[in-house]
């Protein structure tokens, strides 16, 4: 059992035992079906907590298409208020749009690669840590008897 499952379930045992006192007696194991329950509502439990942190997370992240374009309406900003004085043409105003459209896409993709690497980085570091964490069991050994060795004959001098 991973360790988180197994601290829900002393949790909910603990938060149990006052209950359980009647059925229970003091200082005995609760029954395997009442074990089993409680191991799978802590699954339940955790499934339920990872799928609200993945709701969290995805929330508080835009959508690439939605940072690109509010990135871009922030660099526009930018450059308007750079520009504000001075006049420019139709064109120099569209290159500028341009450009800040480009340097968004390109700044979106960035953040996507690195977010991306980043959570491939903790997975694999959460795996590592993960395996060096769980004891493996001990090779098992196995002995083949020795080759069966032929008598020796004796030779005799000629």
């Amino acid at each position: 059992m991973k360790t988180l499952k197994k601290e829900l379930v002393n949790e909910l045992l603990a938060a149990l035992a006052p209950q359980l006192s009647d059925v229970v007696p003091a200082g005995q194991k609760p029954p395997k079906g009442l074990l089993k329950t409680v191991r799978h509502l802590a699954e339940q439990l955790l499934r339920a907590r990872m799928k609200q942190e993945k709701r969290a997370a995805r929330a508080a992240t835009l959508p690439p298409k939605e940072a690109k374009q509010k990135l871009t309406d922030e660099l526009s900003a930018v450059l308007d208020a750079h520009f504000e004085e001075e006049v420019l043409a139709e064109k120099e105003m569209q290159l500028l749009t341009e450009t800040a459209e480009e340097l968004a896409g390109k700044l979106t993709k960035l953040r996507s690669k690195q977010a991306r690497r980043n959570k491939k980085d903790s997975a694999s570091a959460a795996e590592t840590a993960e395996a060096s964490s769980a004891t493996t069991p001990a090779k098992r050994v196995v002995r083949r008897p020795a080759n069966p060795s032929l008598p020796e004959i004796a030779s005799q001098p000629s």
